[in-house]
């Protein structure tokens, strides 16, 4: 009779945490649909159709992950299916999004690779929550905490794509989240498998997975380690050749390079930090990428957590700024936040630690009064 009411309050507990992961990620998602869709109106090469017409040089081109699912789903799936399928998306889409994309028929005839990128994206995000809830389960031991902190990361995603949103941004969280999960328990054969699979959606994969030797080199013996770091090399050059022979074909490759000197002149700009967002988050005005306001909320959640992250995570997370930084002012777009992805898995961790922080002094507090 016990063992049945445990087994009840358990599922009950896991279908409230499920009801309240899918309430959050459905919110956060639609805030990125909202803003940014699937770039319809965005000119060469950030946008989707360009991906299935493989019609870009881009490094856009090589995120072809979720694109190649939906057309091989596209491919299988019955044409009444489809037709039924894209018709009640579009609607969904016109209503949600912005009517004008459906004016073109040429638009309408991916409208089910549309659906299927949407629901991979937004499943993605979903399964990322539980991932880093179980991250942060095992590094923190305190399992309120690490369910509120992947609550809290999903929903600044709104933040983190204050200048652009693409549908590989939550599938790139999904796999970090992922692979730090399967580096903290020795997994290193899984990573292995997963670097193929996640570079294939973004090639910032196999960066991460440098960021992740701190985390794993105690864990192994010296060889297991220099094995490991062999082949994740090996399997990322011939991954990432493969990706842009077979998918670029004979179309001259250009990597997305951004004016570095025009990137610093912004950054060294000090009125910017006290901008606001170019466009609303969730409907409201809100602080711009790293605006002064943004920048105090971070630095209190690393100067209170910092000291109970193991050597390790710390070690993971200083490498991933130190590749970070230099990569966003180089390469990324100004005041993109989603290209500091790196650090994501970190902030999570040392949001739990806030919050575990945070409760354990507030009930600090309410004891001295009752032991008195």
């Amino acid at each position: 009779m016990l063992k049945n009411k445990l087994k009840i309050s358990q599922f009950k507990q896991l279908f409230l945490l499920i009801f309240i992961y899918f309430i959050v990620a459905s919110a956060s998602f639609q805030g990125y649909f909202s803003r940014w869709g699937f770039n319809f109106d965005n000119p060469v090469p950030w946008n989707l159709d360009r991906l299935f017409d493989r019609s870009t040089s881009d490094s856009f081109a090589l995120r072809q992950l979720i694109p190649e699912i939906a057309k091989t789903i596209d491919e299988v799936t019955p044409l009444k299916i489809k037709n039924k399928v894209s018709n009640q998306f579009s609607h969904f889409v016109a209503i949600t999004y912005r009517a004008k994309i459906l004016d073109s028929n040429y638009k309408f005839r991916y409208m089910f690779r549309y659906f299927i990128v949407y629901l991979l994206a937004f499943v993605c995000l979903f399964i990322s929550m539980f991932l880093l809830r179980k991250l942060c389960v095992d590094i923190t031991k305190d399992p309120v905490s690490s369910t509120l902190a992947p609550i809290c990361i999903t929903l600044c995603f709104s933040v983190f794509q204050n200048r652009g949103g693409y549908f590989y941004d939550f599938s790139e969280l999904m796999f970090f989240a992922l692979a730090s999960l399967l580096a903290y328990h020795k997994k290193l054969v899984w990573i292995l498998l997963l670097i193929p699979i996640a570079t294939l959606n973004k090639e910032s994969f196999p960066i991460f997975i440098v960021t992740l030797f701190p985390i794993i080199k105690p864990l192994i013996s010296r060889n297991r380690f220099l094995t490991f770091i062999f082949f994740s090399i090996l399997i990322s050059i011939i991954v990432s050749t493969l990706i842009k022979n077979h998918y670029l074909g004979a179309t001259h490759w250009k990597p997305a390079l951004m004016d570095i000197s025009s990137n610093i002149r912004f950054w060294l700009y000090p009125q910017y930090y006290l901008f606001v967002g170019h466009r609303p988050m969730y409907g409201t005005i809100a602080p711009s990428g790293l605006s002064i306001f943004n920048i105090f909320i971070v630095y209190s959640i690393v100067s209170r957590s910092w000291r109970f992250l193991s050597v390790p995570i710390k070690q993971h997370t200083i490498i991933a700024l130190l590749i970070n930084v230099p990569l966003l002012i180089i390469f990324c777009n100004k005041d993109e936040l989603r290209n500091l992805s790196l650090l994501y898995v970190s902030l999570t961790i040392m949001i739990a630690f806030y919050i575990k922080n945070l409760i354990e002094q507030n009930w600090k507090m309410i004891e001295k009064p009752i032991q008195g």
